[in-house]
């Protein structure tokens, strides 16, 4: 089915901050949702590796100073580097 797809784009936060964002997305009372789905998705994340067949990635939490209005933070796979656009 990806041969369907033009362009994928990979968001990559770690995992702490991305359960910061769920809970003030979803709120505490969503903690154990989160914790299950977690203890499935790692697993298929490391088997699936989606982001080895992402077009691009951007950093969820970048470390460089950028516009989050204006720029995003993409990593290239190789070689490893980090540039604002």
């Amino acid at each position: 089915m990806t041969d369907l797809i033009d362009a994928s784009i990979w968001v990559q936060c770690d995992n702490l901050e991305a359960r910061r964002r769920l809970r003030a997305r979803d709120g505490q009372e969503e903690e154990e949702l989160h914790r299950e789905w977690e203890e499935q998705e790692i697993p298929f994340l490391l088997q699936d590796r989606p982001w080895e067949r992402a077009t691009a990635i951007v950093a969820g939490r970048p470390l460089l100073e950028h516009d989050p209005n204006t720029q995003v933070v993409t990593a290239q796979l190789a070689p490893a580097r980090a540039e604002v656009i």
